[in-house]
C-alpha cells in the first residue's frame, strides 16, 4: 500500500524542551499534521514515553545525544537535543523509520503512490560536523 496523496502536511519545531506548553501548541495543531517534526526535545530514552502519551494517534520515532552524555556521567548544565518523528497513524502502514547511526537524527521513508519514496528527518545540527552531513547526504543516495 502507498500514500495515494498530492502532498504531506508536515510540521516542523524546535521545542526548546517538550514540556506542557509545547504539548498544548502541538495538540492545538496536531489533526491538520501528517507529520511532525521535533527538534530539542530535551527527552532521554527513559522519558520520552511522554511523547507517545500526549499524541497516541501519532507513532512516535525518537533519538536522543543525551543518552551519550549520561554515559560518559555527564548529568549537569542545561539540557540539549532530542529529536522526535511523529507520523499521523494513518499513514503509518507507509512509513518506516530508517536507521541513521546517529542520535541527531531520526528519519523515515514514506512510500508515495507515484513509486518516488520520500525522506523526512527531524535533524538537531547544534554542532553539525561534517561526519553529521555526511548521514544525511547518505540518506538520500
Amino acid at each position: 500500500m502507498y500514500l495515494a496523496m498530492a502532498s504531506l502536511t508536515v510540521l516542523s519545531l524546535n521545542c526548546h524542551g517538550f514540556d506542557i506548553g509545547t504539548s498544548l501548541y502541538l495538540h492545538s495543531v496536531a489533526s491538520d499534521m501528517d507529520i511532525i517534526l521535533l527538534q530539542e526535545t530535551w527527552l532521554c530514552d527513559a522519558t520520552c514515553f511522554r511523547l507517545n502519551y500526549a499524541f497516541g494517534s501519532f507513532t512516535v520515532y525518537h533519538s536522543s545525544v543525551v543518552e551519550q552524555k549520561f554515559a560518559m556521567g555527564v548529568s549537569s548544565g542545561r539540557p540539549f537535543g532530542g529529536t522526535a518523528v511523529l507520523v499521523n497513524k494513518r499513514l503509518s502502514k507507509q512509513t518506516f523509520q530508517l536507521v541513521t547511526d546517529n542520535p541527531r537524527l531520526t528519519a523515515i521513508r514514506c512510500q508515495m503512490s507515484n513509486s518516488n519514496d520520500v525522506i523526512i528527518g527531524s535533524v538537531y545540527t547544534c554542532h553539525l560536523t561534517t561526519a553529521h552531513c555526511s548521514v544525511v547526504l547518505n540518506l538520500s543516495q
